[in-house]
């Protein structure tokens, strides 16, 4: 509804544009008060300088509803004027090199907020970039990893579906490798363990292996025994002795001459028990163990007869005995069965240049065995002292 002023009451810009209307023509007709270049008011100054006398020649005549119409005409005119001159500024900034889209859009409508609405806040500016969360890390490695399990699920579906098809062979394949690769890791083993290989036995094996029942090799021992005989006179002496790993009992070798050649030769063993139980075997069975000791093995024996020495009663046996092609069957094997005192005597004797060795002849051998030192052992003292004294070499012809 008009008002008595000949403006819109209701709306809002048309009071606005009354008051600016009023201020510019004031001013336009005060050129020395004329506010500056850029603002509202100077924009508008203007205008109504154009239209200040359509304004005035309404005002006079009494018609008030000119004025509006007049400056309706003087506000599309400097719209227009104003929006040319920013779509030139818009495309010369748009044309820059480096301008952005973004940026003149922005700032022309940063302009017309200032200029039509100076008392509204700043528009907020969008960021720019997001900042990534951990969930959002989180949610972007399960996608990726899951693209991958497909692809490679969609790589693999051929194989799954041939080998699916095809188990039965597949299976039967492979236990073929598998028993193939098992017979040669036993080849192997039994290569690097057959003869000629060195093994190294580590400390805490040898000395479990020490523990176990069996005979341990005593170097340089002390000679207890001695012999001397017409049969071996002038024969080199090779002394050996032995002790029980667990038991403690000691067994001593003592031979004399070389089994190969046409000499006498003579292996005697005196053997003092000590707290381990030793089987008594067969006398063909202990000869042929005493022999294999040395390298030697015995082709025939014959039945054992007993025979008379000052210890006691012997077991002997005429032998024929072989060292790879040498063959002496001039030799002769005796045993005498561990006695009360815990001391047992065996071996065997081959005669000078093929000449067979009596009973007798070996039993005078036998005789002939001292003892040097019991060193402390008081039951091989006795067994000793017990003993029949050894005949003179003269009772022995």
């Amino acid at each position: 509804m008009p008002t008595k002023s000949g403006f819109d009451s209701g709306s809002g810009f048309r009071r606005r544009f009354r008051f600016d209307a009023q201020w510019a023509l004031a001013l336009a007709r005060r050129p020395g008060l004329a506010p500056a270049r850029g603002t509202a008011a100077g924009k508008w100054t203007a205008v109504f300088r154009e239209a200040s006398a359509s304004i005035a020649g309404a005002s006079a005549l009494g018609d008030p509803g000119g004025v509006p119409s007049a400056l309706g005409r003087a506000e599309a005119a400097l719209r227009a004027r104003q929006g040319e001159a920013r779509f030139d500024r818009a495309r010369k900034e748009q044309a820059a090199p480096g301008a952005s889209g973004a940026n003149w859009a922005a700032r022309l409508a940063e302009e017309y907020r200032r200029e039509f609405h100076p008392g509204a806040a700043p528009r907020a500016e969008p960021p720019t970039e997001d900042k990534l969360t951990a969930a959002d890390s989180a949610a972007a490695a399960a996608f990726g990893a899951g693209r991958l399990f497909r692809r490679a699920g969609l790589l693999l579906r051929p194989l799954f579906r041939f080998v699916l098809a095809r188990s039965a062979p597949i299976l039967k394949f492979a236990a073929v490798a598998l028993a193939i690769l098992a017979a040669a890791g036993l080849l192997a083993q039994w290569r690097h363990s057959g003869a000629g290989a060195e093994r190294v036995q580590p400390p805490e094996a040898g000395k479990a292996a020490a523990r176990l029942p069996g005979w341990v090799k005593i170097p340089e021992p002390f000679h207890l025994f001695n012999l001397s005989a017409p049969l071996i006179a002038g024969q080199k002496l090779d002394y050996e002795a032995r002790r029980h790993s667990t038991g403690g009992g000691r067994e001593d070798f003592l031979s004399y001459g070389e089994f190969e050649g046409k000499t006498p030769f003579v292996r005697l063993a005196v053997y003092r028990q000590g707290s381990e139980k030793m089987a008594a075997p067969a006398f063909y069975v202990d000869m042929a163990r005493r022999a294999a000791a040395i390298g030697i093995s015995i082709d025939r024996a014959d039945p054992p007869t007993p025979q008379a020495t000052r210890f006691g009663e012997f077991e002997m046996a005429a032998l024929s005995m072989l060292k790879g092609r040498l063959a002496r069957d001039n030799c002769r094997g005796f045993r005498l069965g561990v006695a009360r005192q815990g001391v047992g005597i065996a071996g065997f004797a081959c005669g000078e240049d093929g000449q067979p060795l009596s009973g007798r002849e070996l039993a005078g051998v036998i005789n002939r065995i001292d003892l040097v030192s019991a060193r402390g052992d008081r039951a091989l003292r006795d067994f000793f002292a017990s003993a029949e004294p050894r005949p003179s070499r003269r009772g022995t012809k």
